[in-house]
């Protein structure tokens, strides 16, 4: 089970993902300030999410890696990760160098970047320019 929170004056946003044996079972991922709330709940071979008060399925998918987890653990071999507060699967692509992009919606981009198997650093691509995060240690 992981948990993160950024916040800022501006941006808020809170996750909640819990795993058995490597496979995500629920999820809850909001964003107060945008007014999006997503639940994800496994159910046998599908999974049910609860985006805005609409309901859709995800039919015949496992999830194993989500957008939360990029903070935790370097996606080697990974090329999309589940998003819980959108609701969707979103492409990964390596850059090389321990450099990988995750590639959103509306054309943004977030540039991620390990060394040694550890998050150094996420570049978030906003409207307004870029967001640089820091892991505190």
């Amino acid at each position: 089970k992981g948990q993160y929170k950024l916040l800022s004056s501006k941006f808020n946003q809170f996750i909640t993902s819990e795993y058995k044996d490597n496979i995500l079972i629920r999820s809850d991922g909001s964003r107060p300030g945008d007014n999006v709330s997503t639940v994800t709940q496994r159910e046998e071979n599908n999974y049910t999410l609860l985006k805005n008060g609409k309901r859709t399925i995800l039919y015949n998918t496992v999830i194993r890696y989500c957008v939360s987890d990029l903070y935790f653990t370097e996606p080697q071999h990974i090329n999309r990760v589940f998003s819980e507060t959108l609701g969707e699967f979103l492409p990964l692509k390596p850059l090389g160098n321990g450099y990988y992009e995750l590639l959103l919606p509306d054309d943004k981009k977030n540039i991620y970047r390990y060394e040694k198997g550890r998050l150094i650093s996420v570049e978030v691509d906003r409207a307004l320019g870029k967001i640089f995060i820091r892991p505190v240690s």
